[in-house]
């Protein structure tokens, strides 16, 4: 009689042999790679297509070469004619050496993404906002170079970024480096704490200081004639 008991090693030791294979067999596709790691040491480079690890001595991290579009929050940033914006651009990058992008960072996405935001607000803050809304074709081929540069060594090509229009009320004034003042309708001189927004006011006022000073009035002047003799007489 047929005593299947006979047989429970075998069916364990073929149970033990499928599941080795099985843990044993990687298939990649075209567009990733796999950095392999024995005992802790990386070997090499795996894919595309079938190959084979040692389990429990292998370890594979998967890395997709597939271009990656990030889309940068929105960054407040302060423009070299002192106009705060908000602004946001998108990075398009892929891994070009899978090794490096694992071994040389942690997180190469995470990385990148940090980076973009930072140099985005270092470059803009350079730039004029007329010349922010005209020529953002030279600003992103610039943050692009700068980009590419940095993530180099992490294996990570930059291919492109995007510099999107930014938003706000000051596109009805996009061609002022600073907010329009309405003169003071008696003395004709600029009024409100709208002066401290136009360049150069404190310089002035500190090289008239004996003219005209904050909260001061020489005596025997009225306040307009003060004003009036640093910024000059009235335009009609």
């Amino acid at each position: 009689m047929f005593d299947i008991i006979n047989y429970i090693p075998f069916i364990f030791l073929f149970a033990l042999c499928v599941m080795f294979v099985s843990s044993a067999v990687r298939i990649l596709p075209e567009y990733e790679r796999g950095v392999l790691f024995r005992l802790g040491r990386m070997v090499g480079v795996r894919g595309p297509g079938l190959f084979f690890i040692i389990p429990g001595v292998d370890r594979l991290v998967r890395v997709t070469l597939r271009t990656v579009a990030f889309e940068v929050p929105p960054q407040d940033v302060i423009t070299h004619d002192n106009v705060t914006v908000k602004v946001s651009a998108v990075i398009y990058f892929r891994v070009i050496e899978p090794q490096k992008a694992i071994v040389e960072v942690e997180d190469y996405l995470y990385a990148t993404s940090q980076l973009s935001q930072t140099t985005l607000r270092s470059v803009l803050g350079q730039v004029d906002l007329d010349e922010l809304l005209s020529n953002r074709e030279k600003i992103n081929k610039q943050l692009q170079e700068i980009l590419d540069r940095h993530t180099g060594p992490w294996g990570v090509k930059v291919a492109n970024v995007e510099v999107k229009k930014p938003a706000g009320k000051w596109e009805k004034v996009a061609g002022a480096s600073y907010p329009q003042i309405e003169p003071d309708p008696e003395s004709g001189v600029p009024s409100g704490l709208g002066l401290l927004n136009i360049p150069g006011f404190t310089k002035l006022m500190q090289d008239n200081k004996d003219r005209a000073v904050f909260g001061q009035t020489p005596a025997g002047a009225k306040p307009k004639d003060t004003l009036a003799s640093v910024f000059g007489p009235r335009r009609t």
